[in-house]
């Protein structure tokens, strides 16, 4: 993989409602090169085996607790299996990109200023997950 790729680390449980279009967002709108990250400890609906399958197929990280574990654990377990991606993006699992996101903006100015170690930006409620509109 190209070390200029993006890891996108992505955390769920029982989810597959808010995984499977955030990972079809993902695919649709980021134009930069990313490898998946994905920590699940829930049960796994037929369509998100599917979906786990076809991505580990294309190079992606699924890693499949076998209990219960909280969200920051199951993160810092992802970190360690990091590959040579050159930049790391943490996701909820109800995160959808869409054509307004700017990962490249914030891919530009971490290579330009190494010495930023972390950026955050914007985000949007785009769905009805809070019935906010």
């Amino acid at each position: 993989m190209n070390p200029q790729t993006t890891a996108i680390l992505i955390k769920t449980f029982n989810r597959p409602h808010r995984l499977l279009p955030t990972v079809a967002s993902i695919r649709e709108y980021c134009k930069e090169p990313f490898r998946l990250y994905i920590g699940d400890d829930g049960e796994v609906t037929p369509e998100v085996a599917q979906l786990y399958a076809g991505l580990m197929a294309e190079g992606h990280i699924i890693k499949r607790y076998e209990s219960r574990l909280n969200v920051t654990t199951a993160r810092n377990d992802l970190v360690r299996m990091l590959g040579d991606e050159a930049f790391v993006l943490r996701l909820d699992d109800d995160f959808n990109f869409s054509a307004e996101t700017r990962l490249d903006a914030m891919l530009a100015i971490m290579r330009q200023r190494p010495e930023i170690g972390a950026l955050s930006g914007l985000e949007r409620q785009l769905g009805d997950g809070k019935k906010i509109r």
